[in-house]
């Protein structure tokens, strides 16, 4: 995945990957890390990772951006009411 970020640097889905393989070592700070630029540097919107993200920033206590990665989440995810 690393020669992927020197190829592509500015491709955020690398960024998720990374993410989710530190997640699956359960190494929670470098996953964070990965997620959160792929999130504020890349402006990436993908559920999977806001979800992540915040679920890992929670378990951290910090809910005020656990919060607003919820926010973005909202924003993203089209919700259907039916009246």
């Amino acid at each position: 995945l690393m020669f992927v970020v020197k190829q592509r640097p500015n491709w955020s889905r690398v960024f998720i990957s990374l993410g989710d393989v530190a997640a699956a070592r359960g190494d929670e700070v470098e996953a964070l890390r990965n997620y959160l630029r792929a999130i504020d540097d890349h402006k990436d919107r993908s559920p999977g990772a806001l979800i992540a993200a915040a679920q890992l920033l929670y378990r951290q206590r910090r809910f005020e951006d656990a919060d607003r990665m919820v926010g973005l989440l909202m924003n993203t995810v089209p919700v259907r009411v039916s009246l």
